[in-house]
């Protein structure tokens, strides 16, 4: 049986329910005749207002419709030393390249990592702070901490060391 009633020295018996003219009335309730009587008809135990959405779909392929954000990244992709020539390396790379390249798209002037954009680093790096506090600040989304602030960041965006980035902000996040 179990551990604790291994303890104890008794047996159980089971006993009809013709037989229980004493205890049987006392075990019920004037209240559970209704689910009896009504089968639990239209009993609605969950109902909706309980719950509550905590979820936000990815409704969107490309990132928020914000022009502005995505003029600074073809800014920042011209101006950034790494991905200076990027559209010529992705056109005519070396062969040695041809694999590690495999990942790297060229599209509406914008790079492309994994069919996400590359937002290359600055020295202020103000373009990756900018959609951090975009995905974490809004209202809509509430402060939603470090892990699913890089979740709703890592939809759309991509660079090296996002994880750190997205952390070191959350950090510096007083409501969080």
């Amino acid at each position: 049986m179990g551990i604790i009633h291994d303890s104890f020295d008794f047996v159980l018996y089971h006993k009809l329910e013709k037989t229980m003219q004493v205890e049987d009335p006392l075990s019920r309730q004037a209240d559970y005749k209704m689910g009896i009587d009504f089968n639990n008809t239209n009993q609605v135990l969950l109902k909706p207002e309980f719950f509550a959405i905590n979820v936000l779909e990815a409704t969107h392929k490309l990132p928020i419709n914000d022009e502005i954000i995505l003029k600074k990244v073809k800014a920042a992709l011209l101006l950034d030393e790494v991905t200076k020539d990027y559209k010529s390396l992705l056109k005519s790379g070396p062969r040695e390249f041809e694999k590690s390249l495999q990942d790297w798209n060229y599209e509406n002037g914008l790079l492309l990592y994994r069919e996400k954009i590359y937002i290359p680093h600055s020295v202020e790096d103000t373009l990756r702070q900018q959609i951090v506090q975009m995905h974490h600040d809004l209202p809509s989304t509430g402060h939603p901490g470090q892990w699913k602030t890089y979740e709703l960041v890592s939809r759309n965006y991509w660079w090296s060391g996002m994880t750190t980035f997205v952390k070191k902000y959350i950090t510096g996040c007083d409501m969080c």
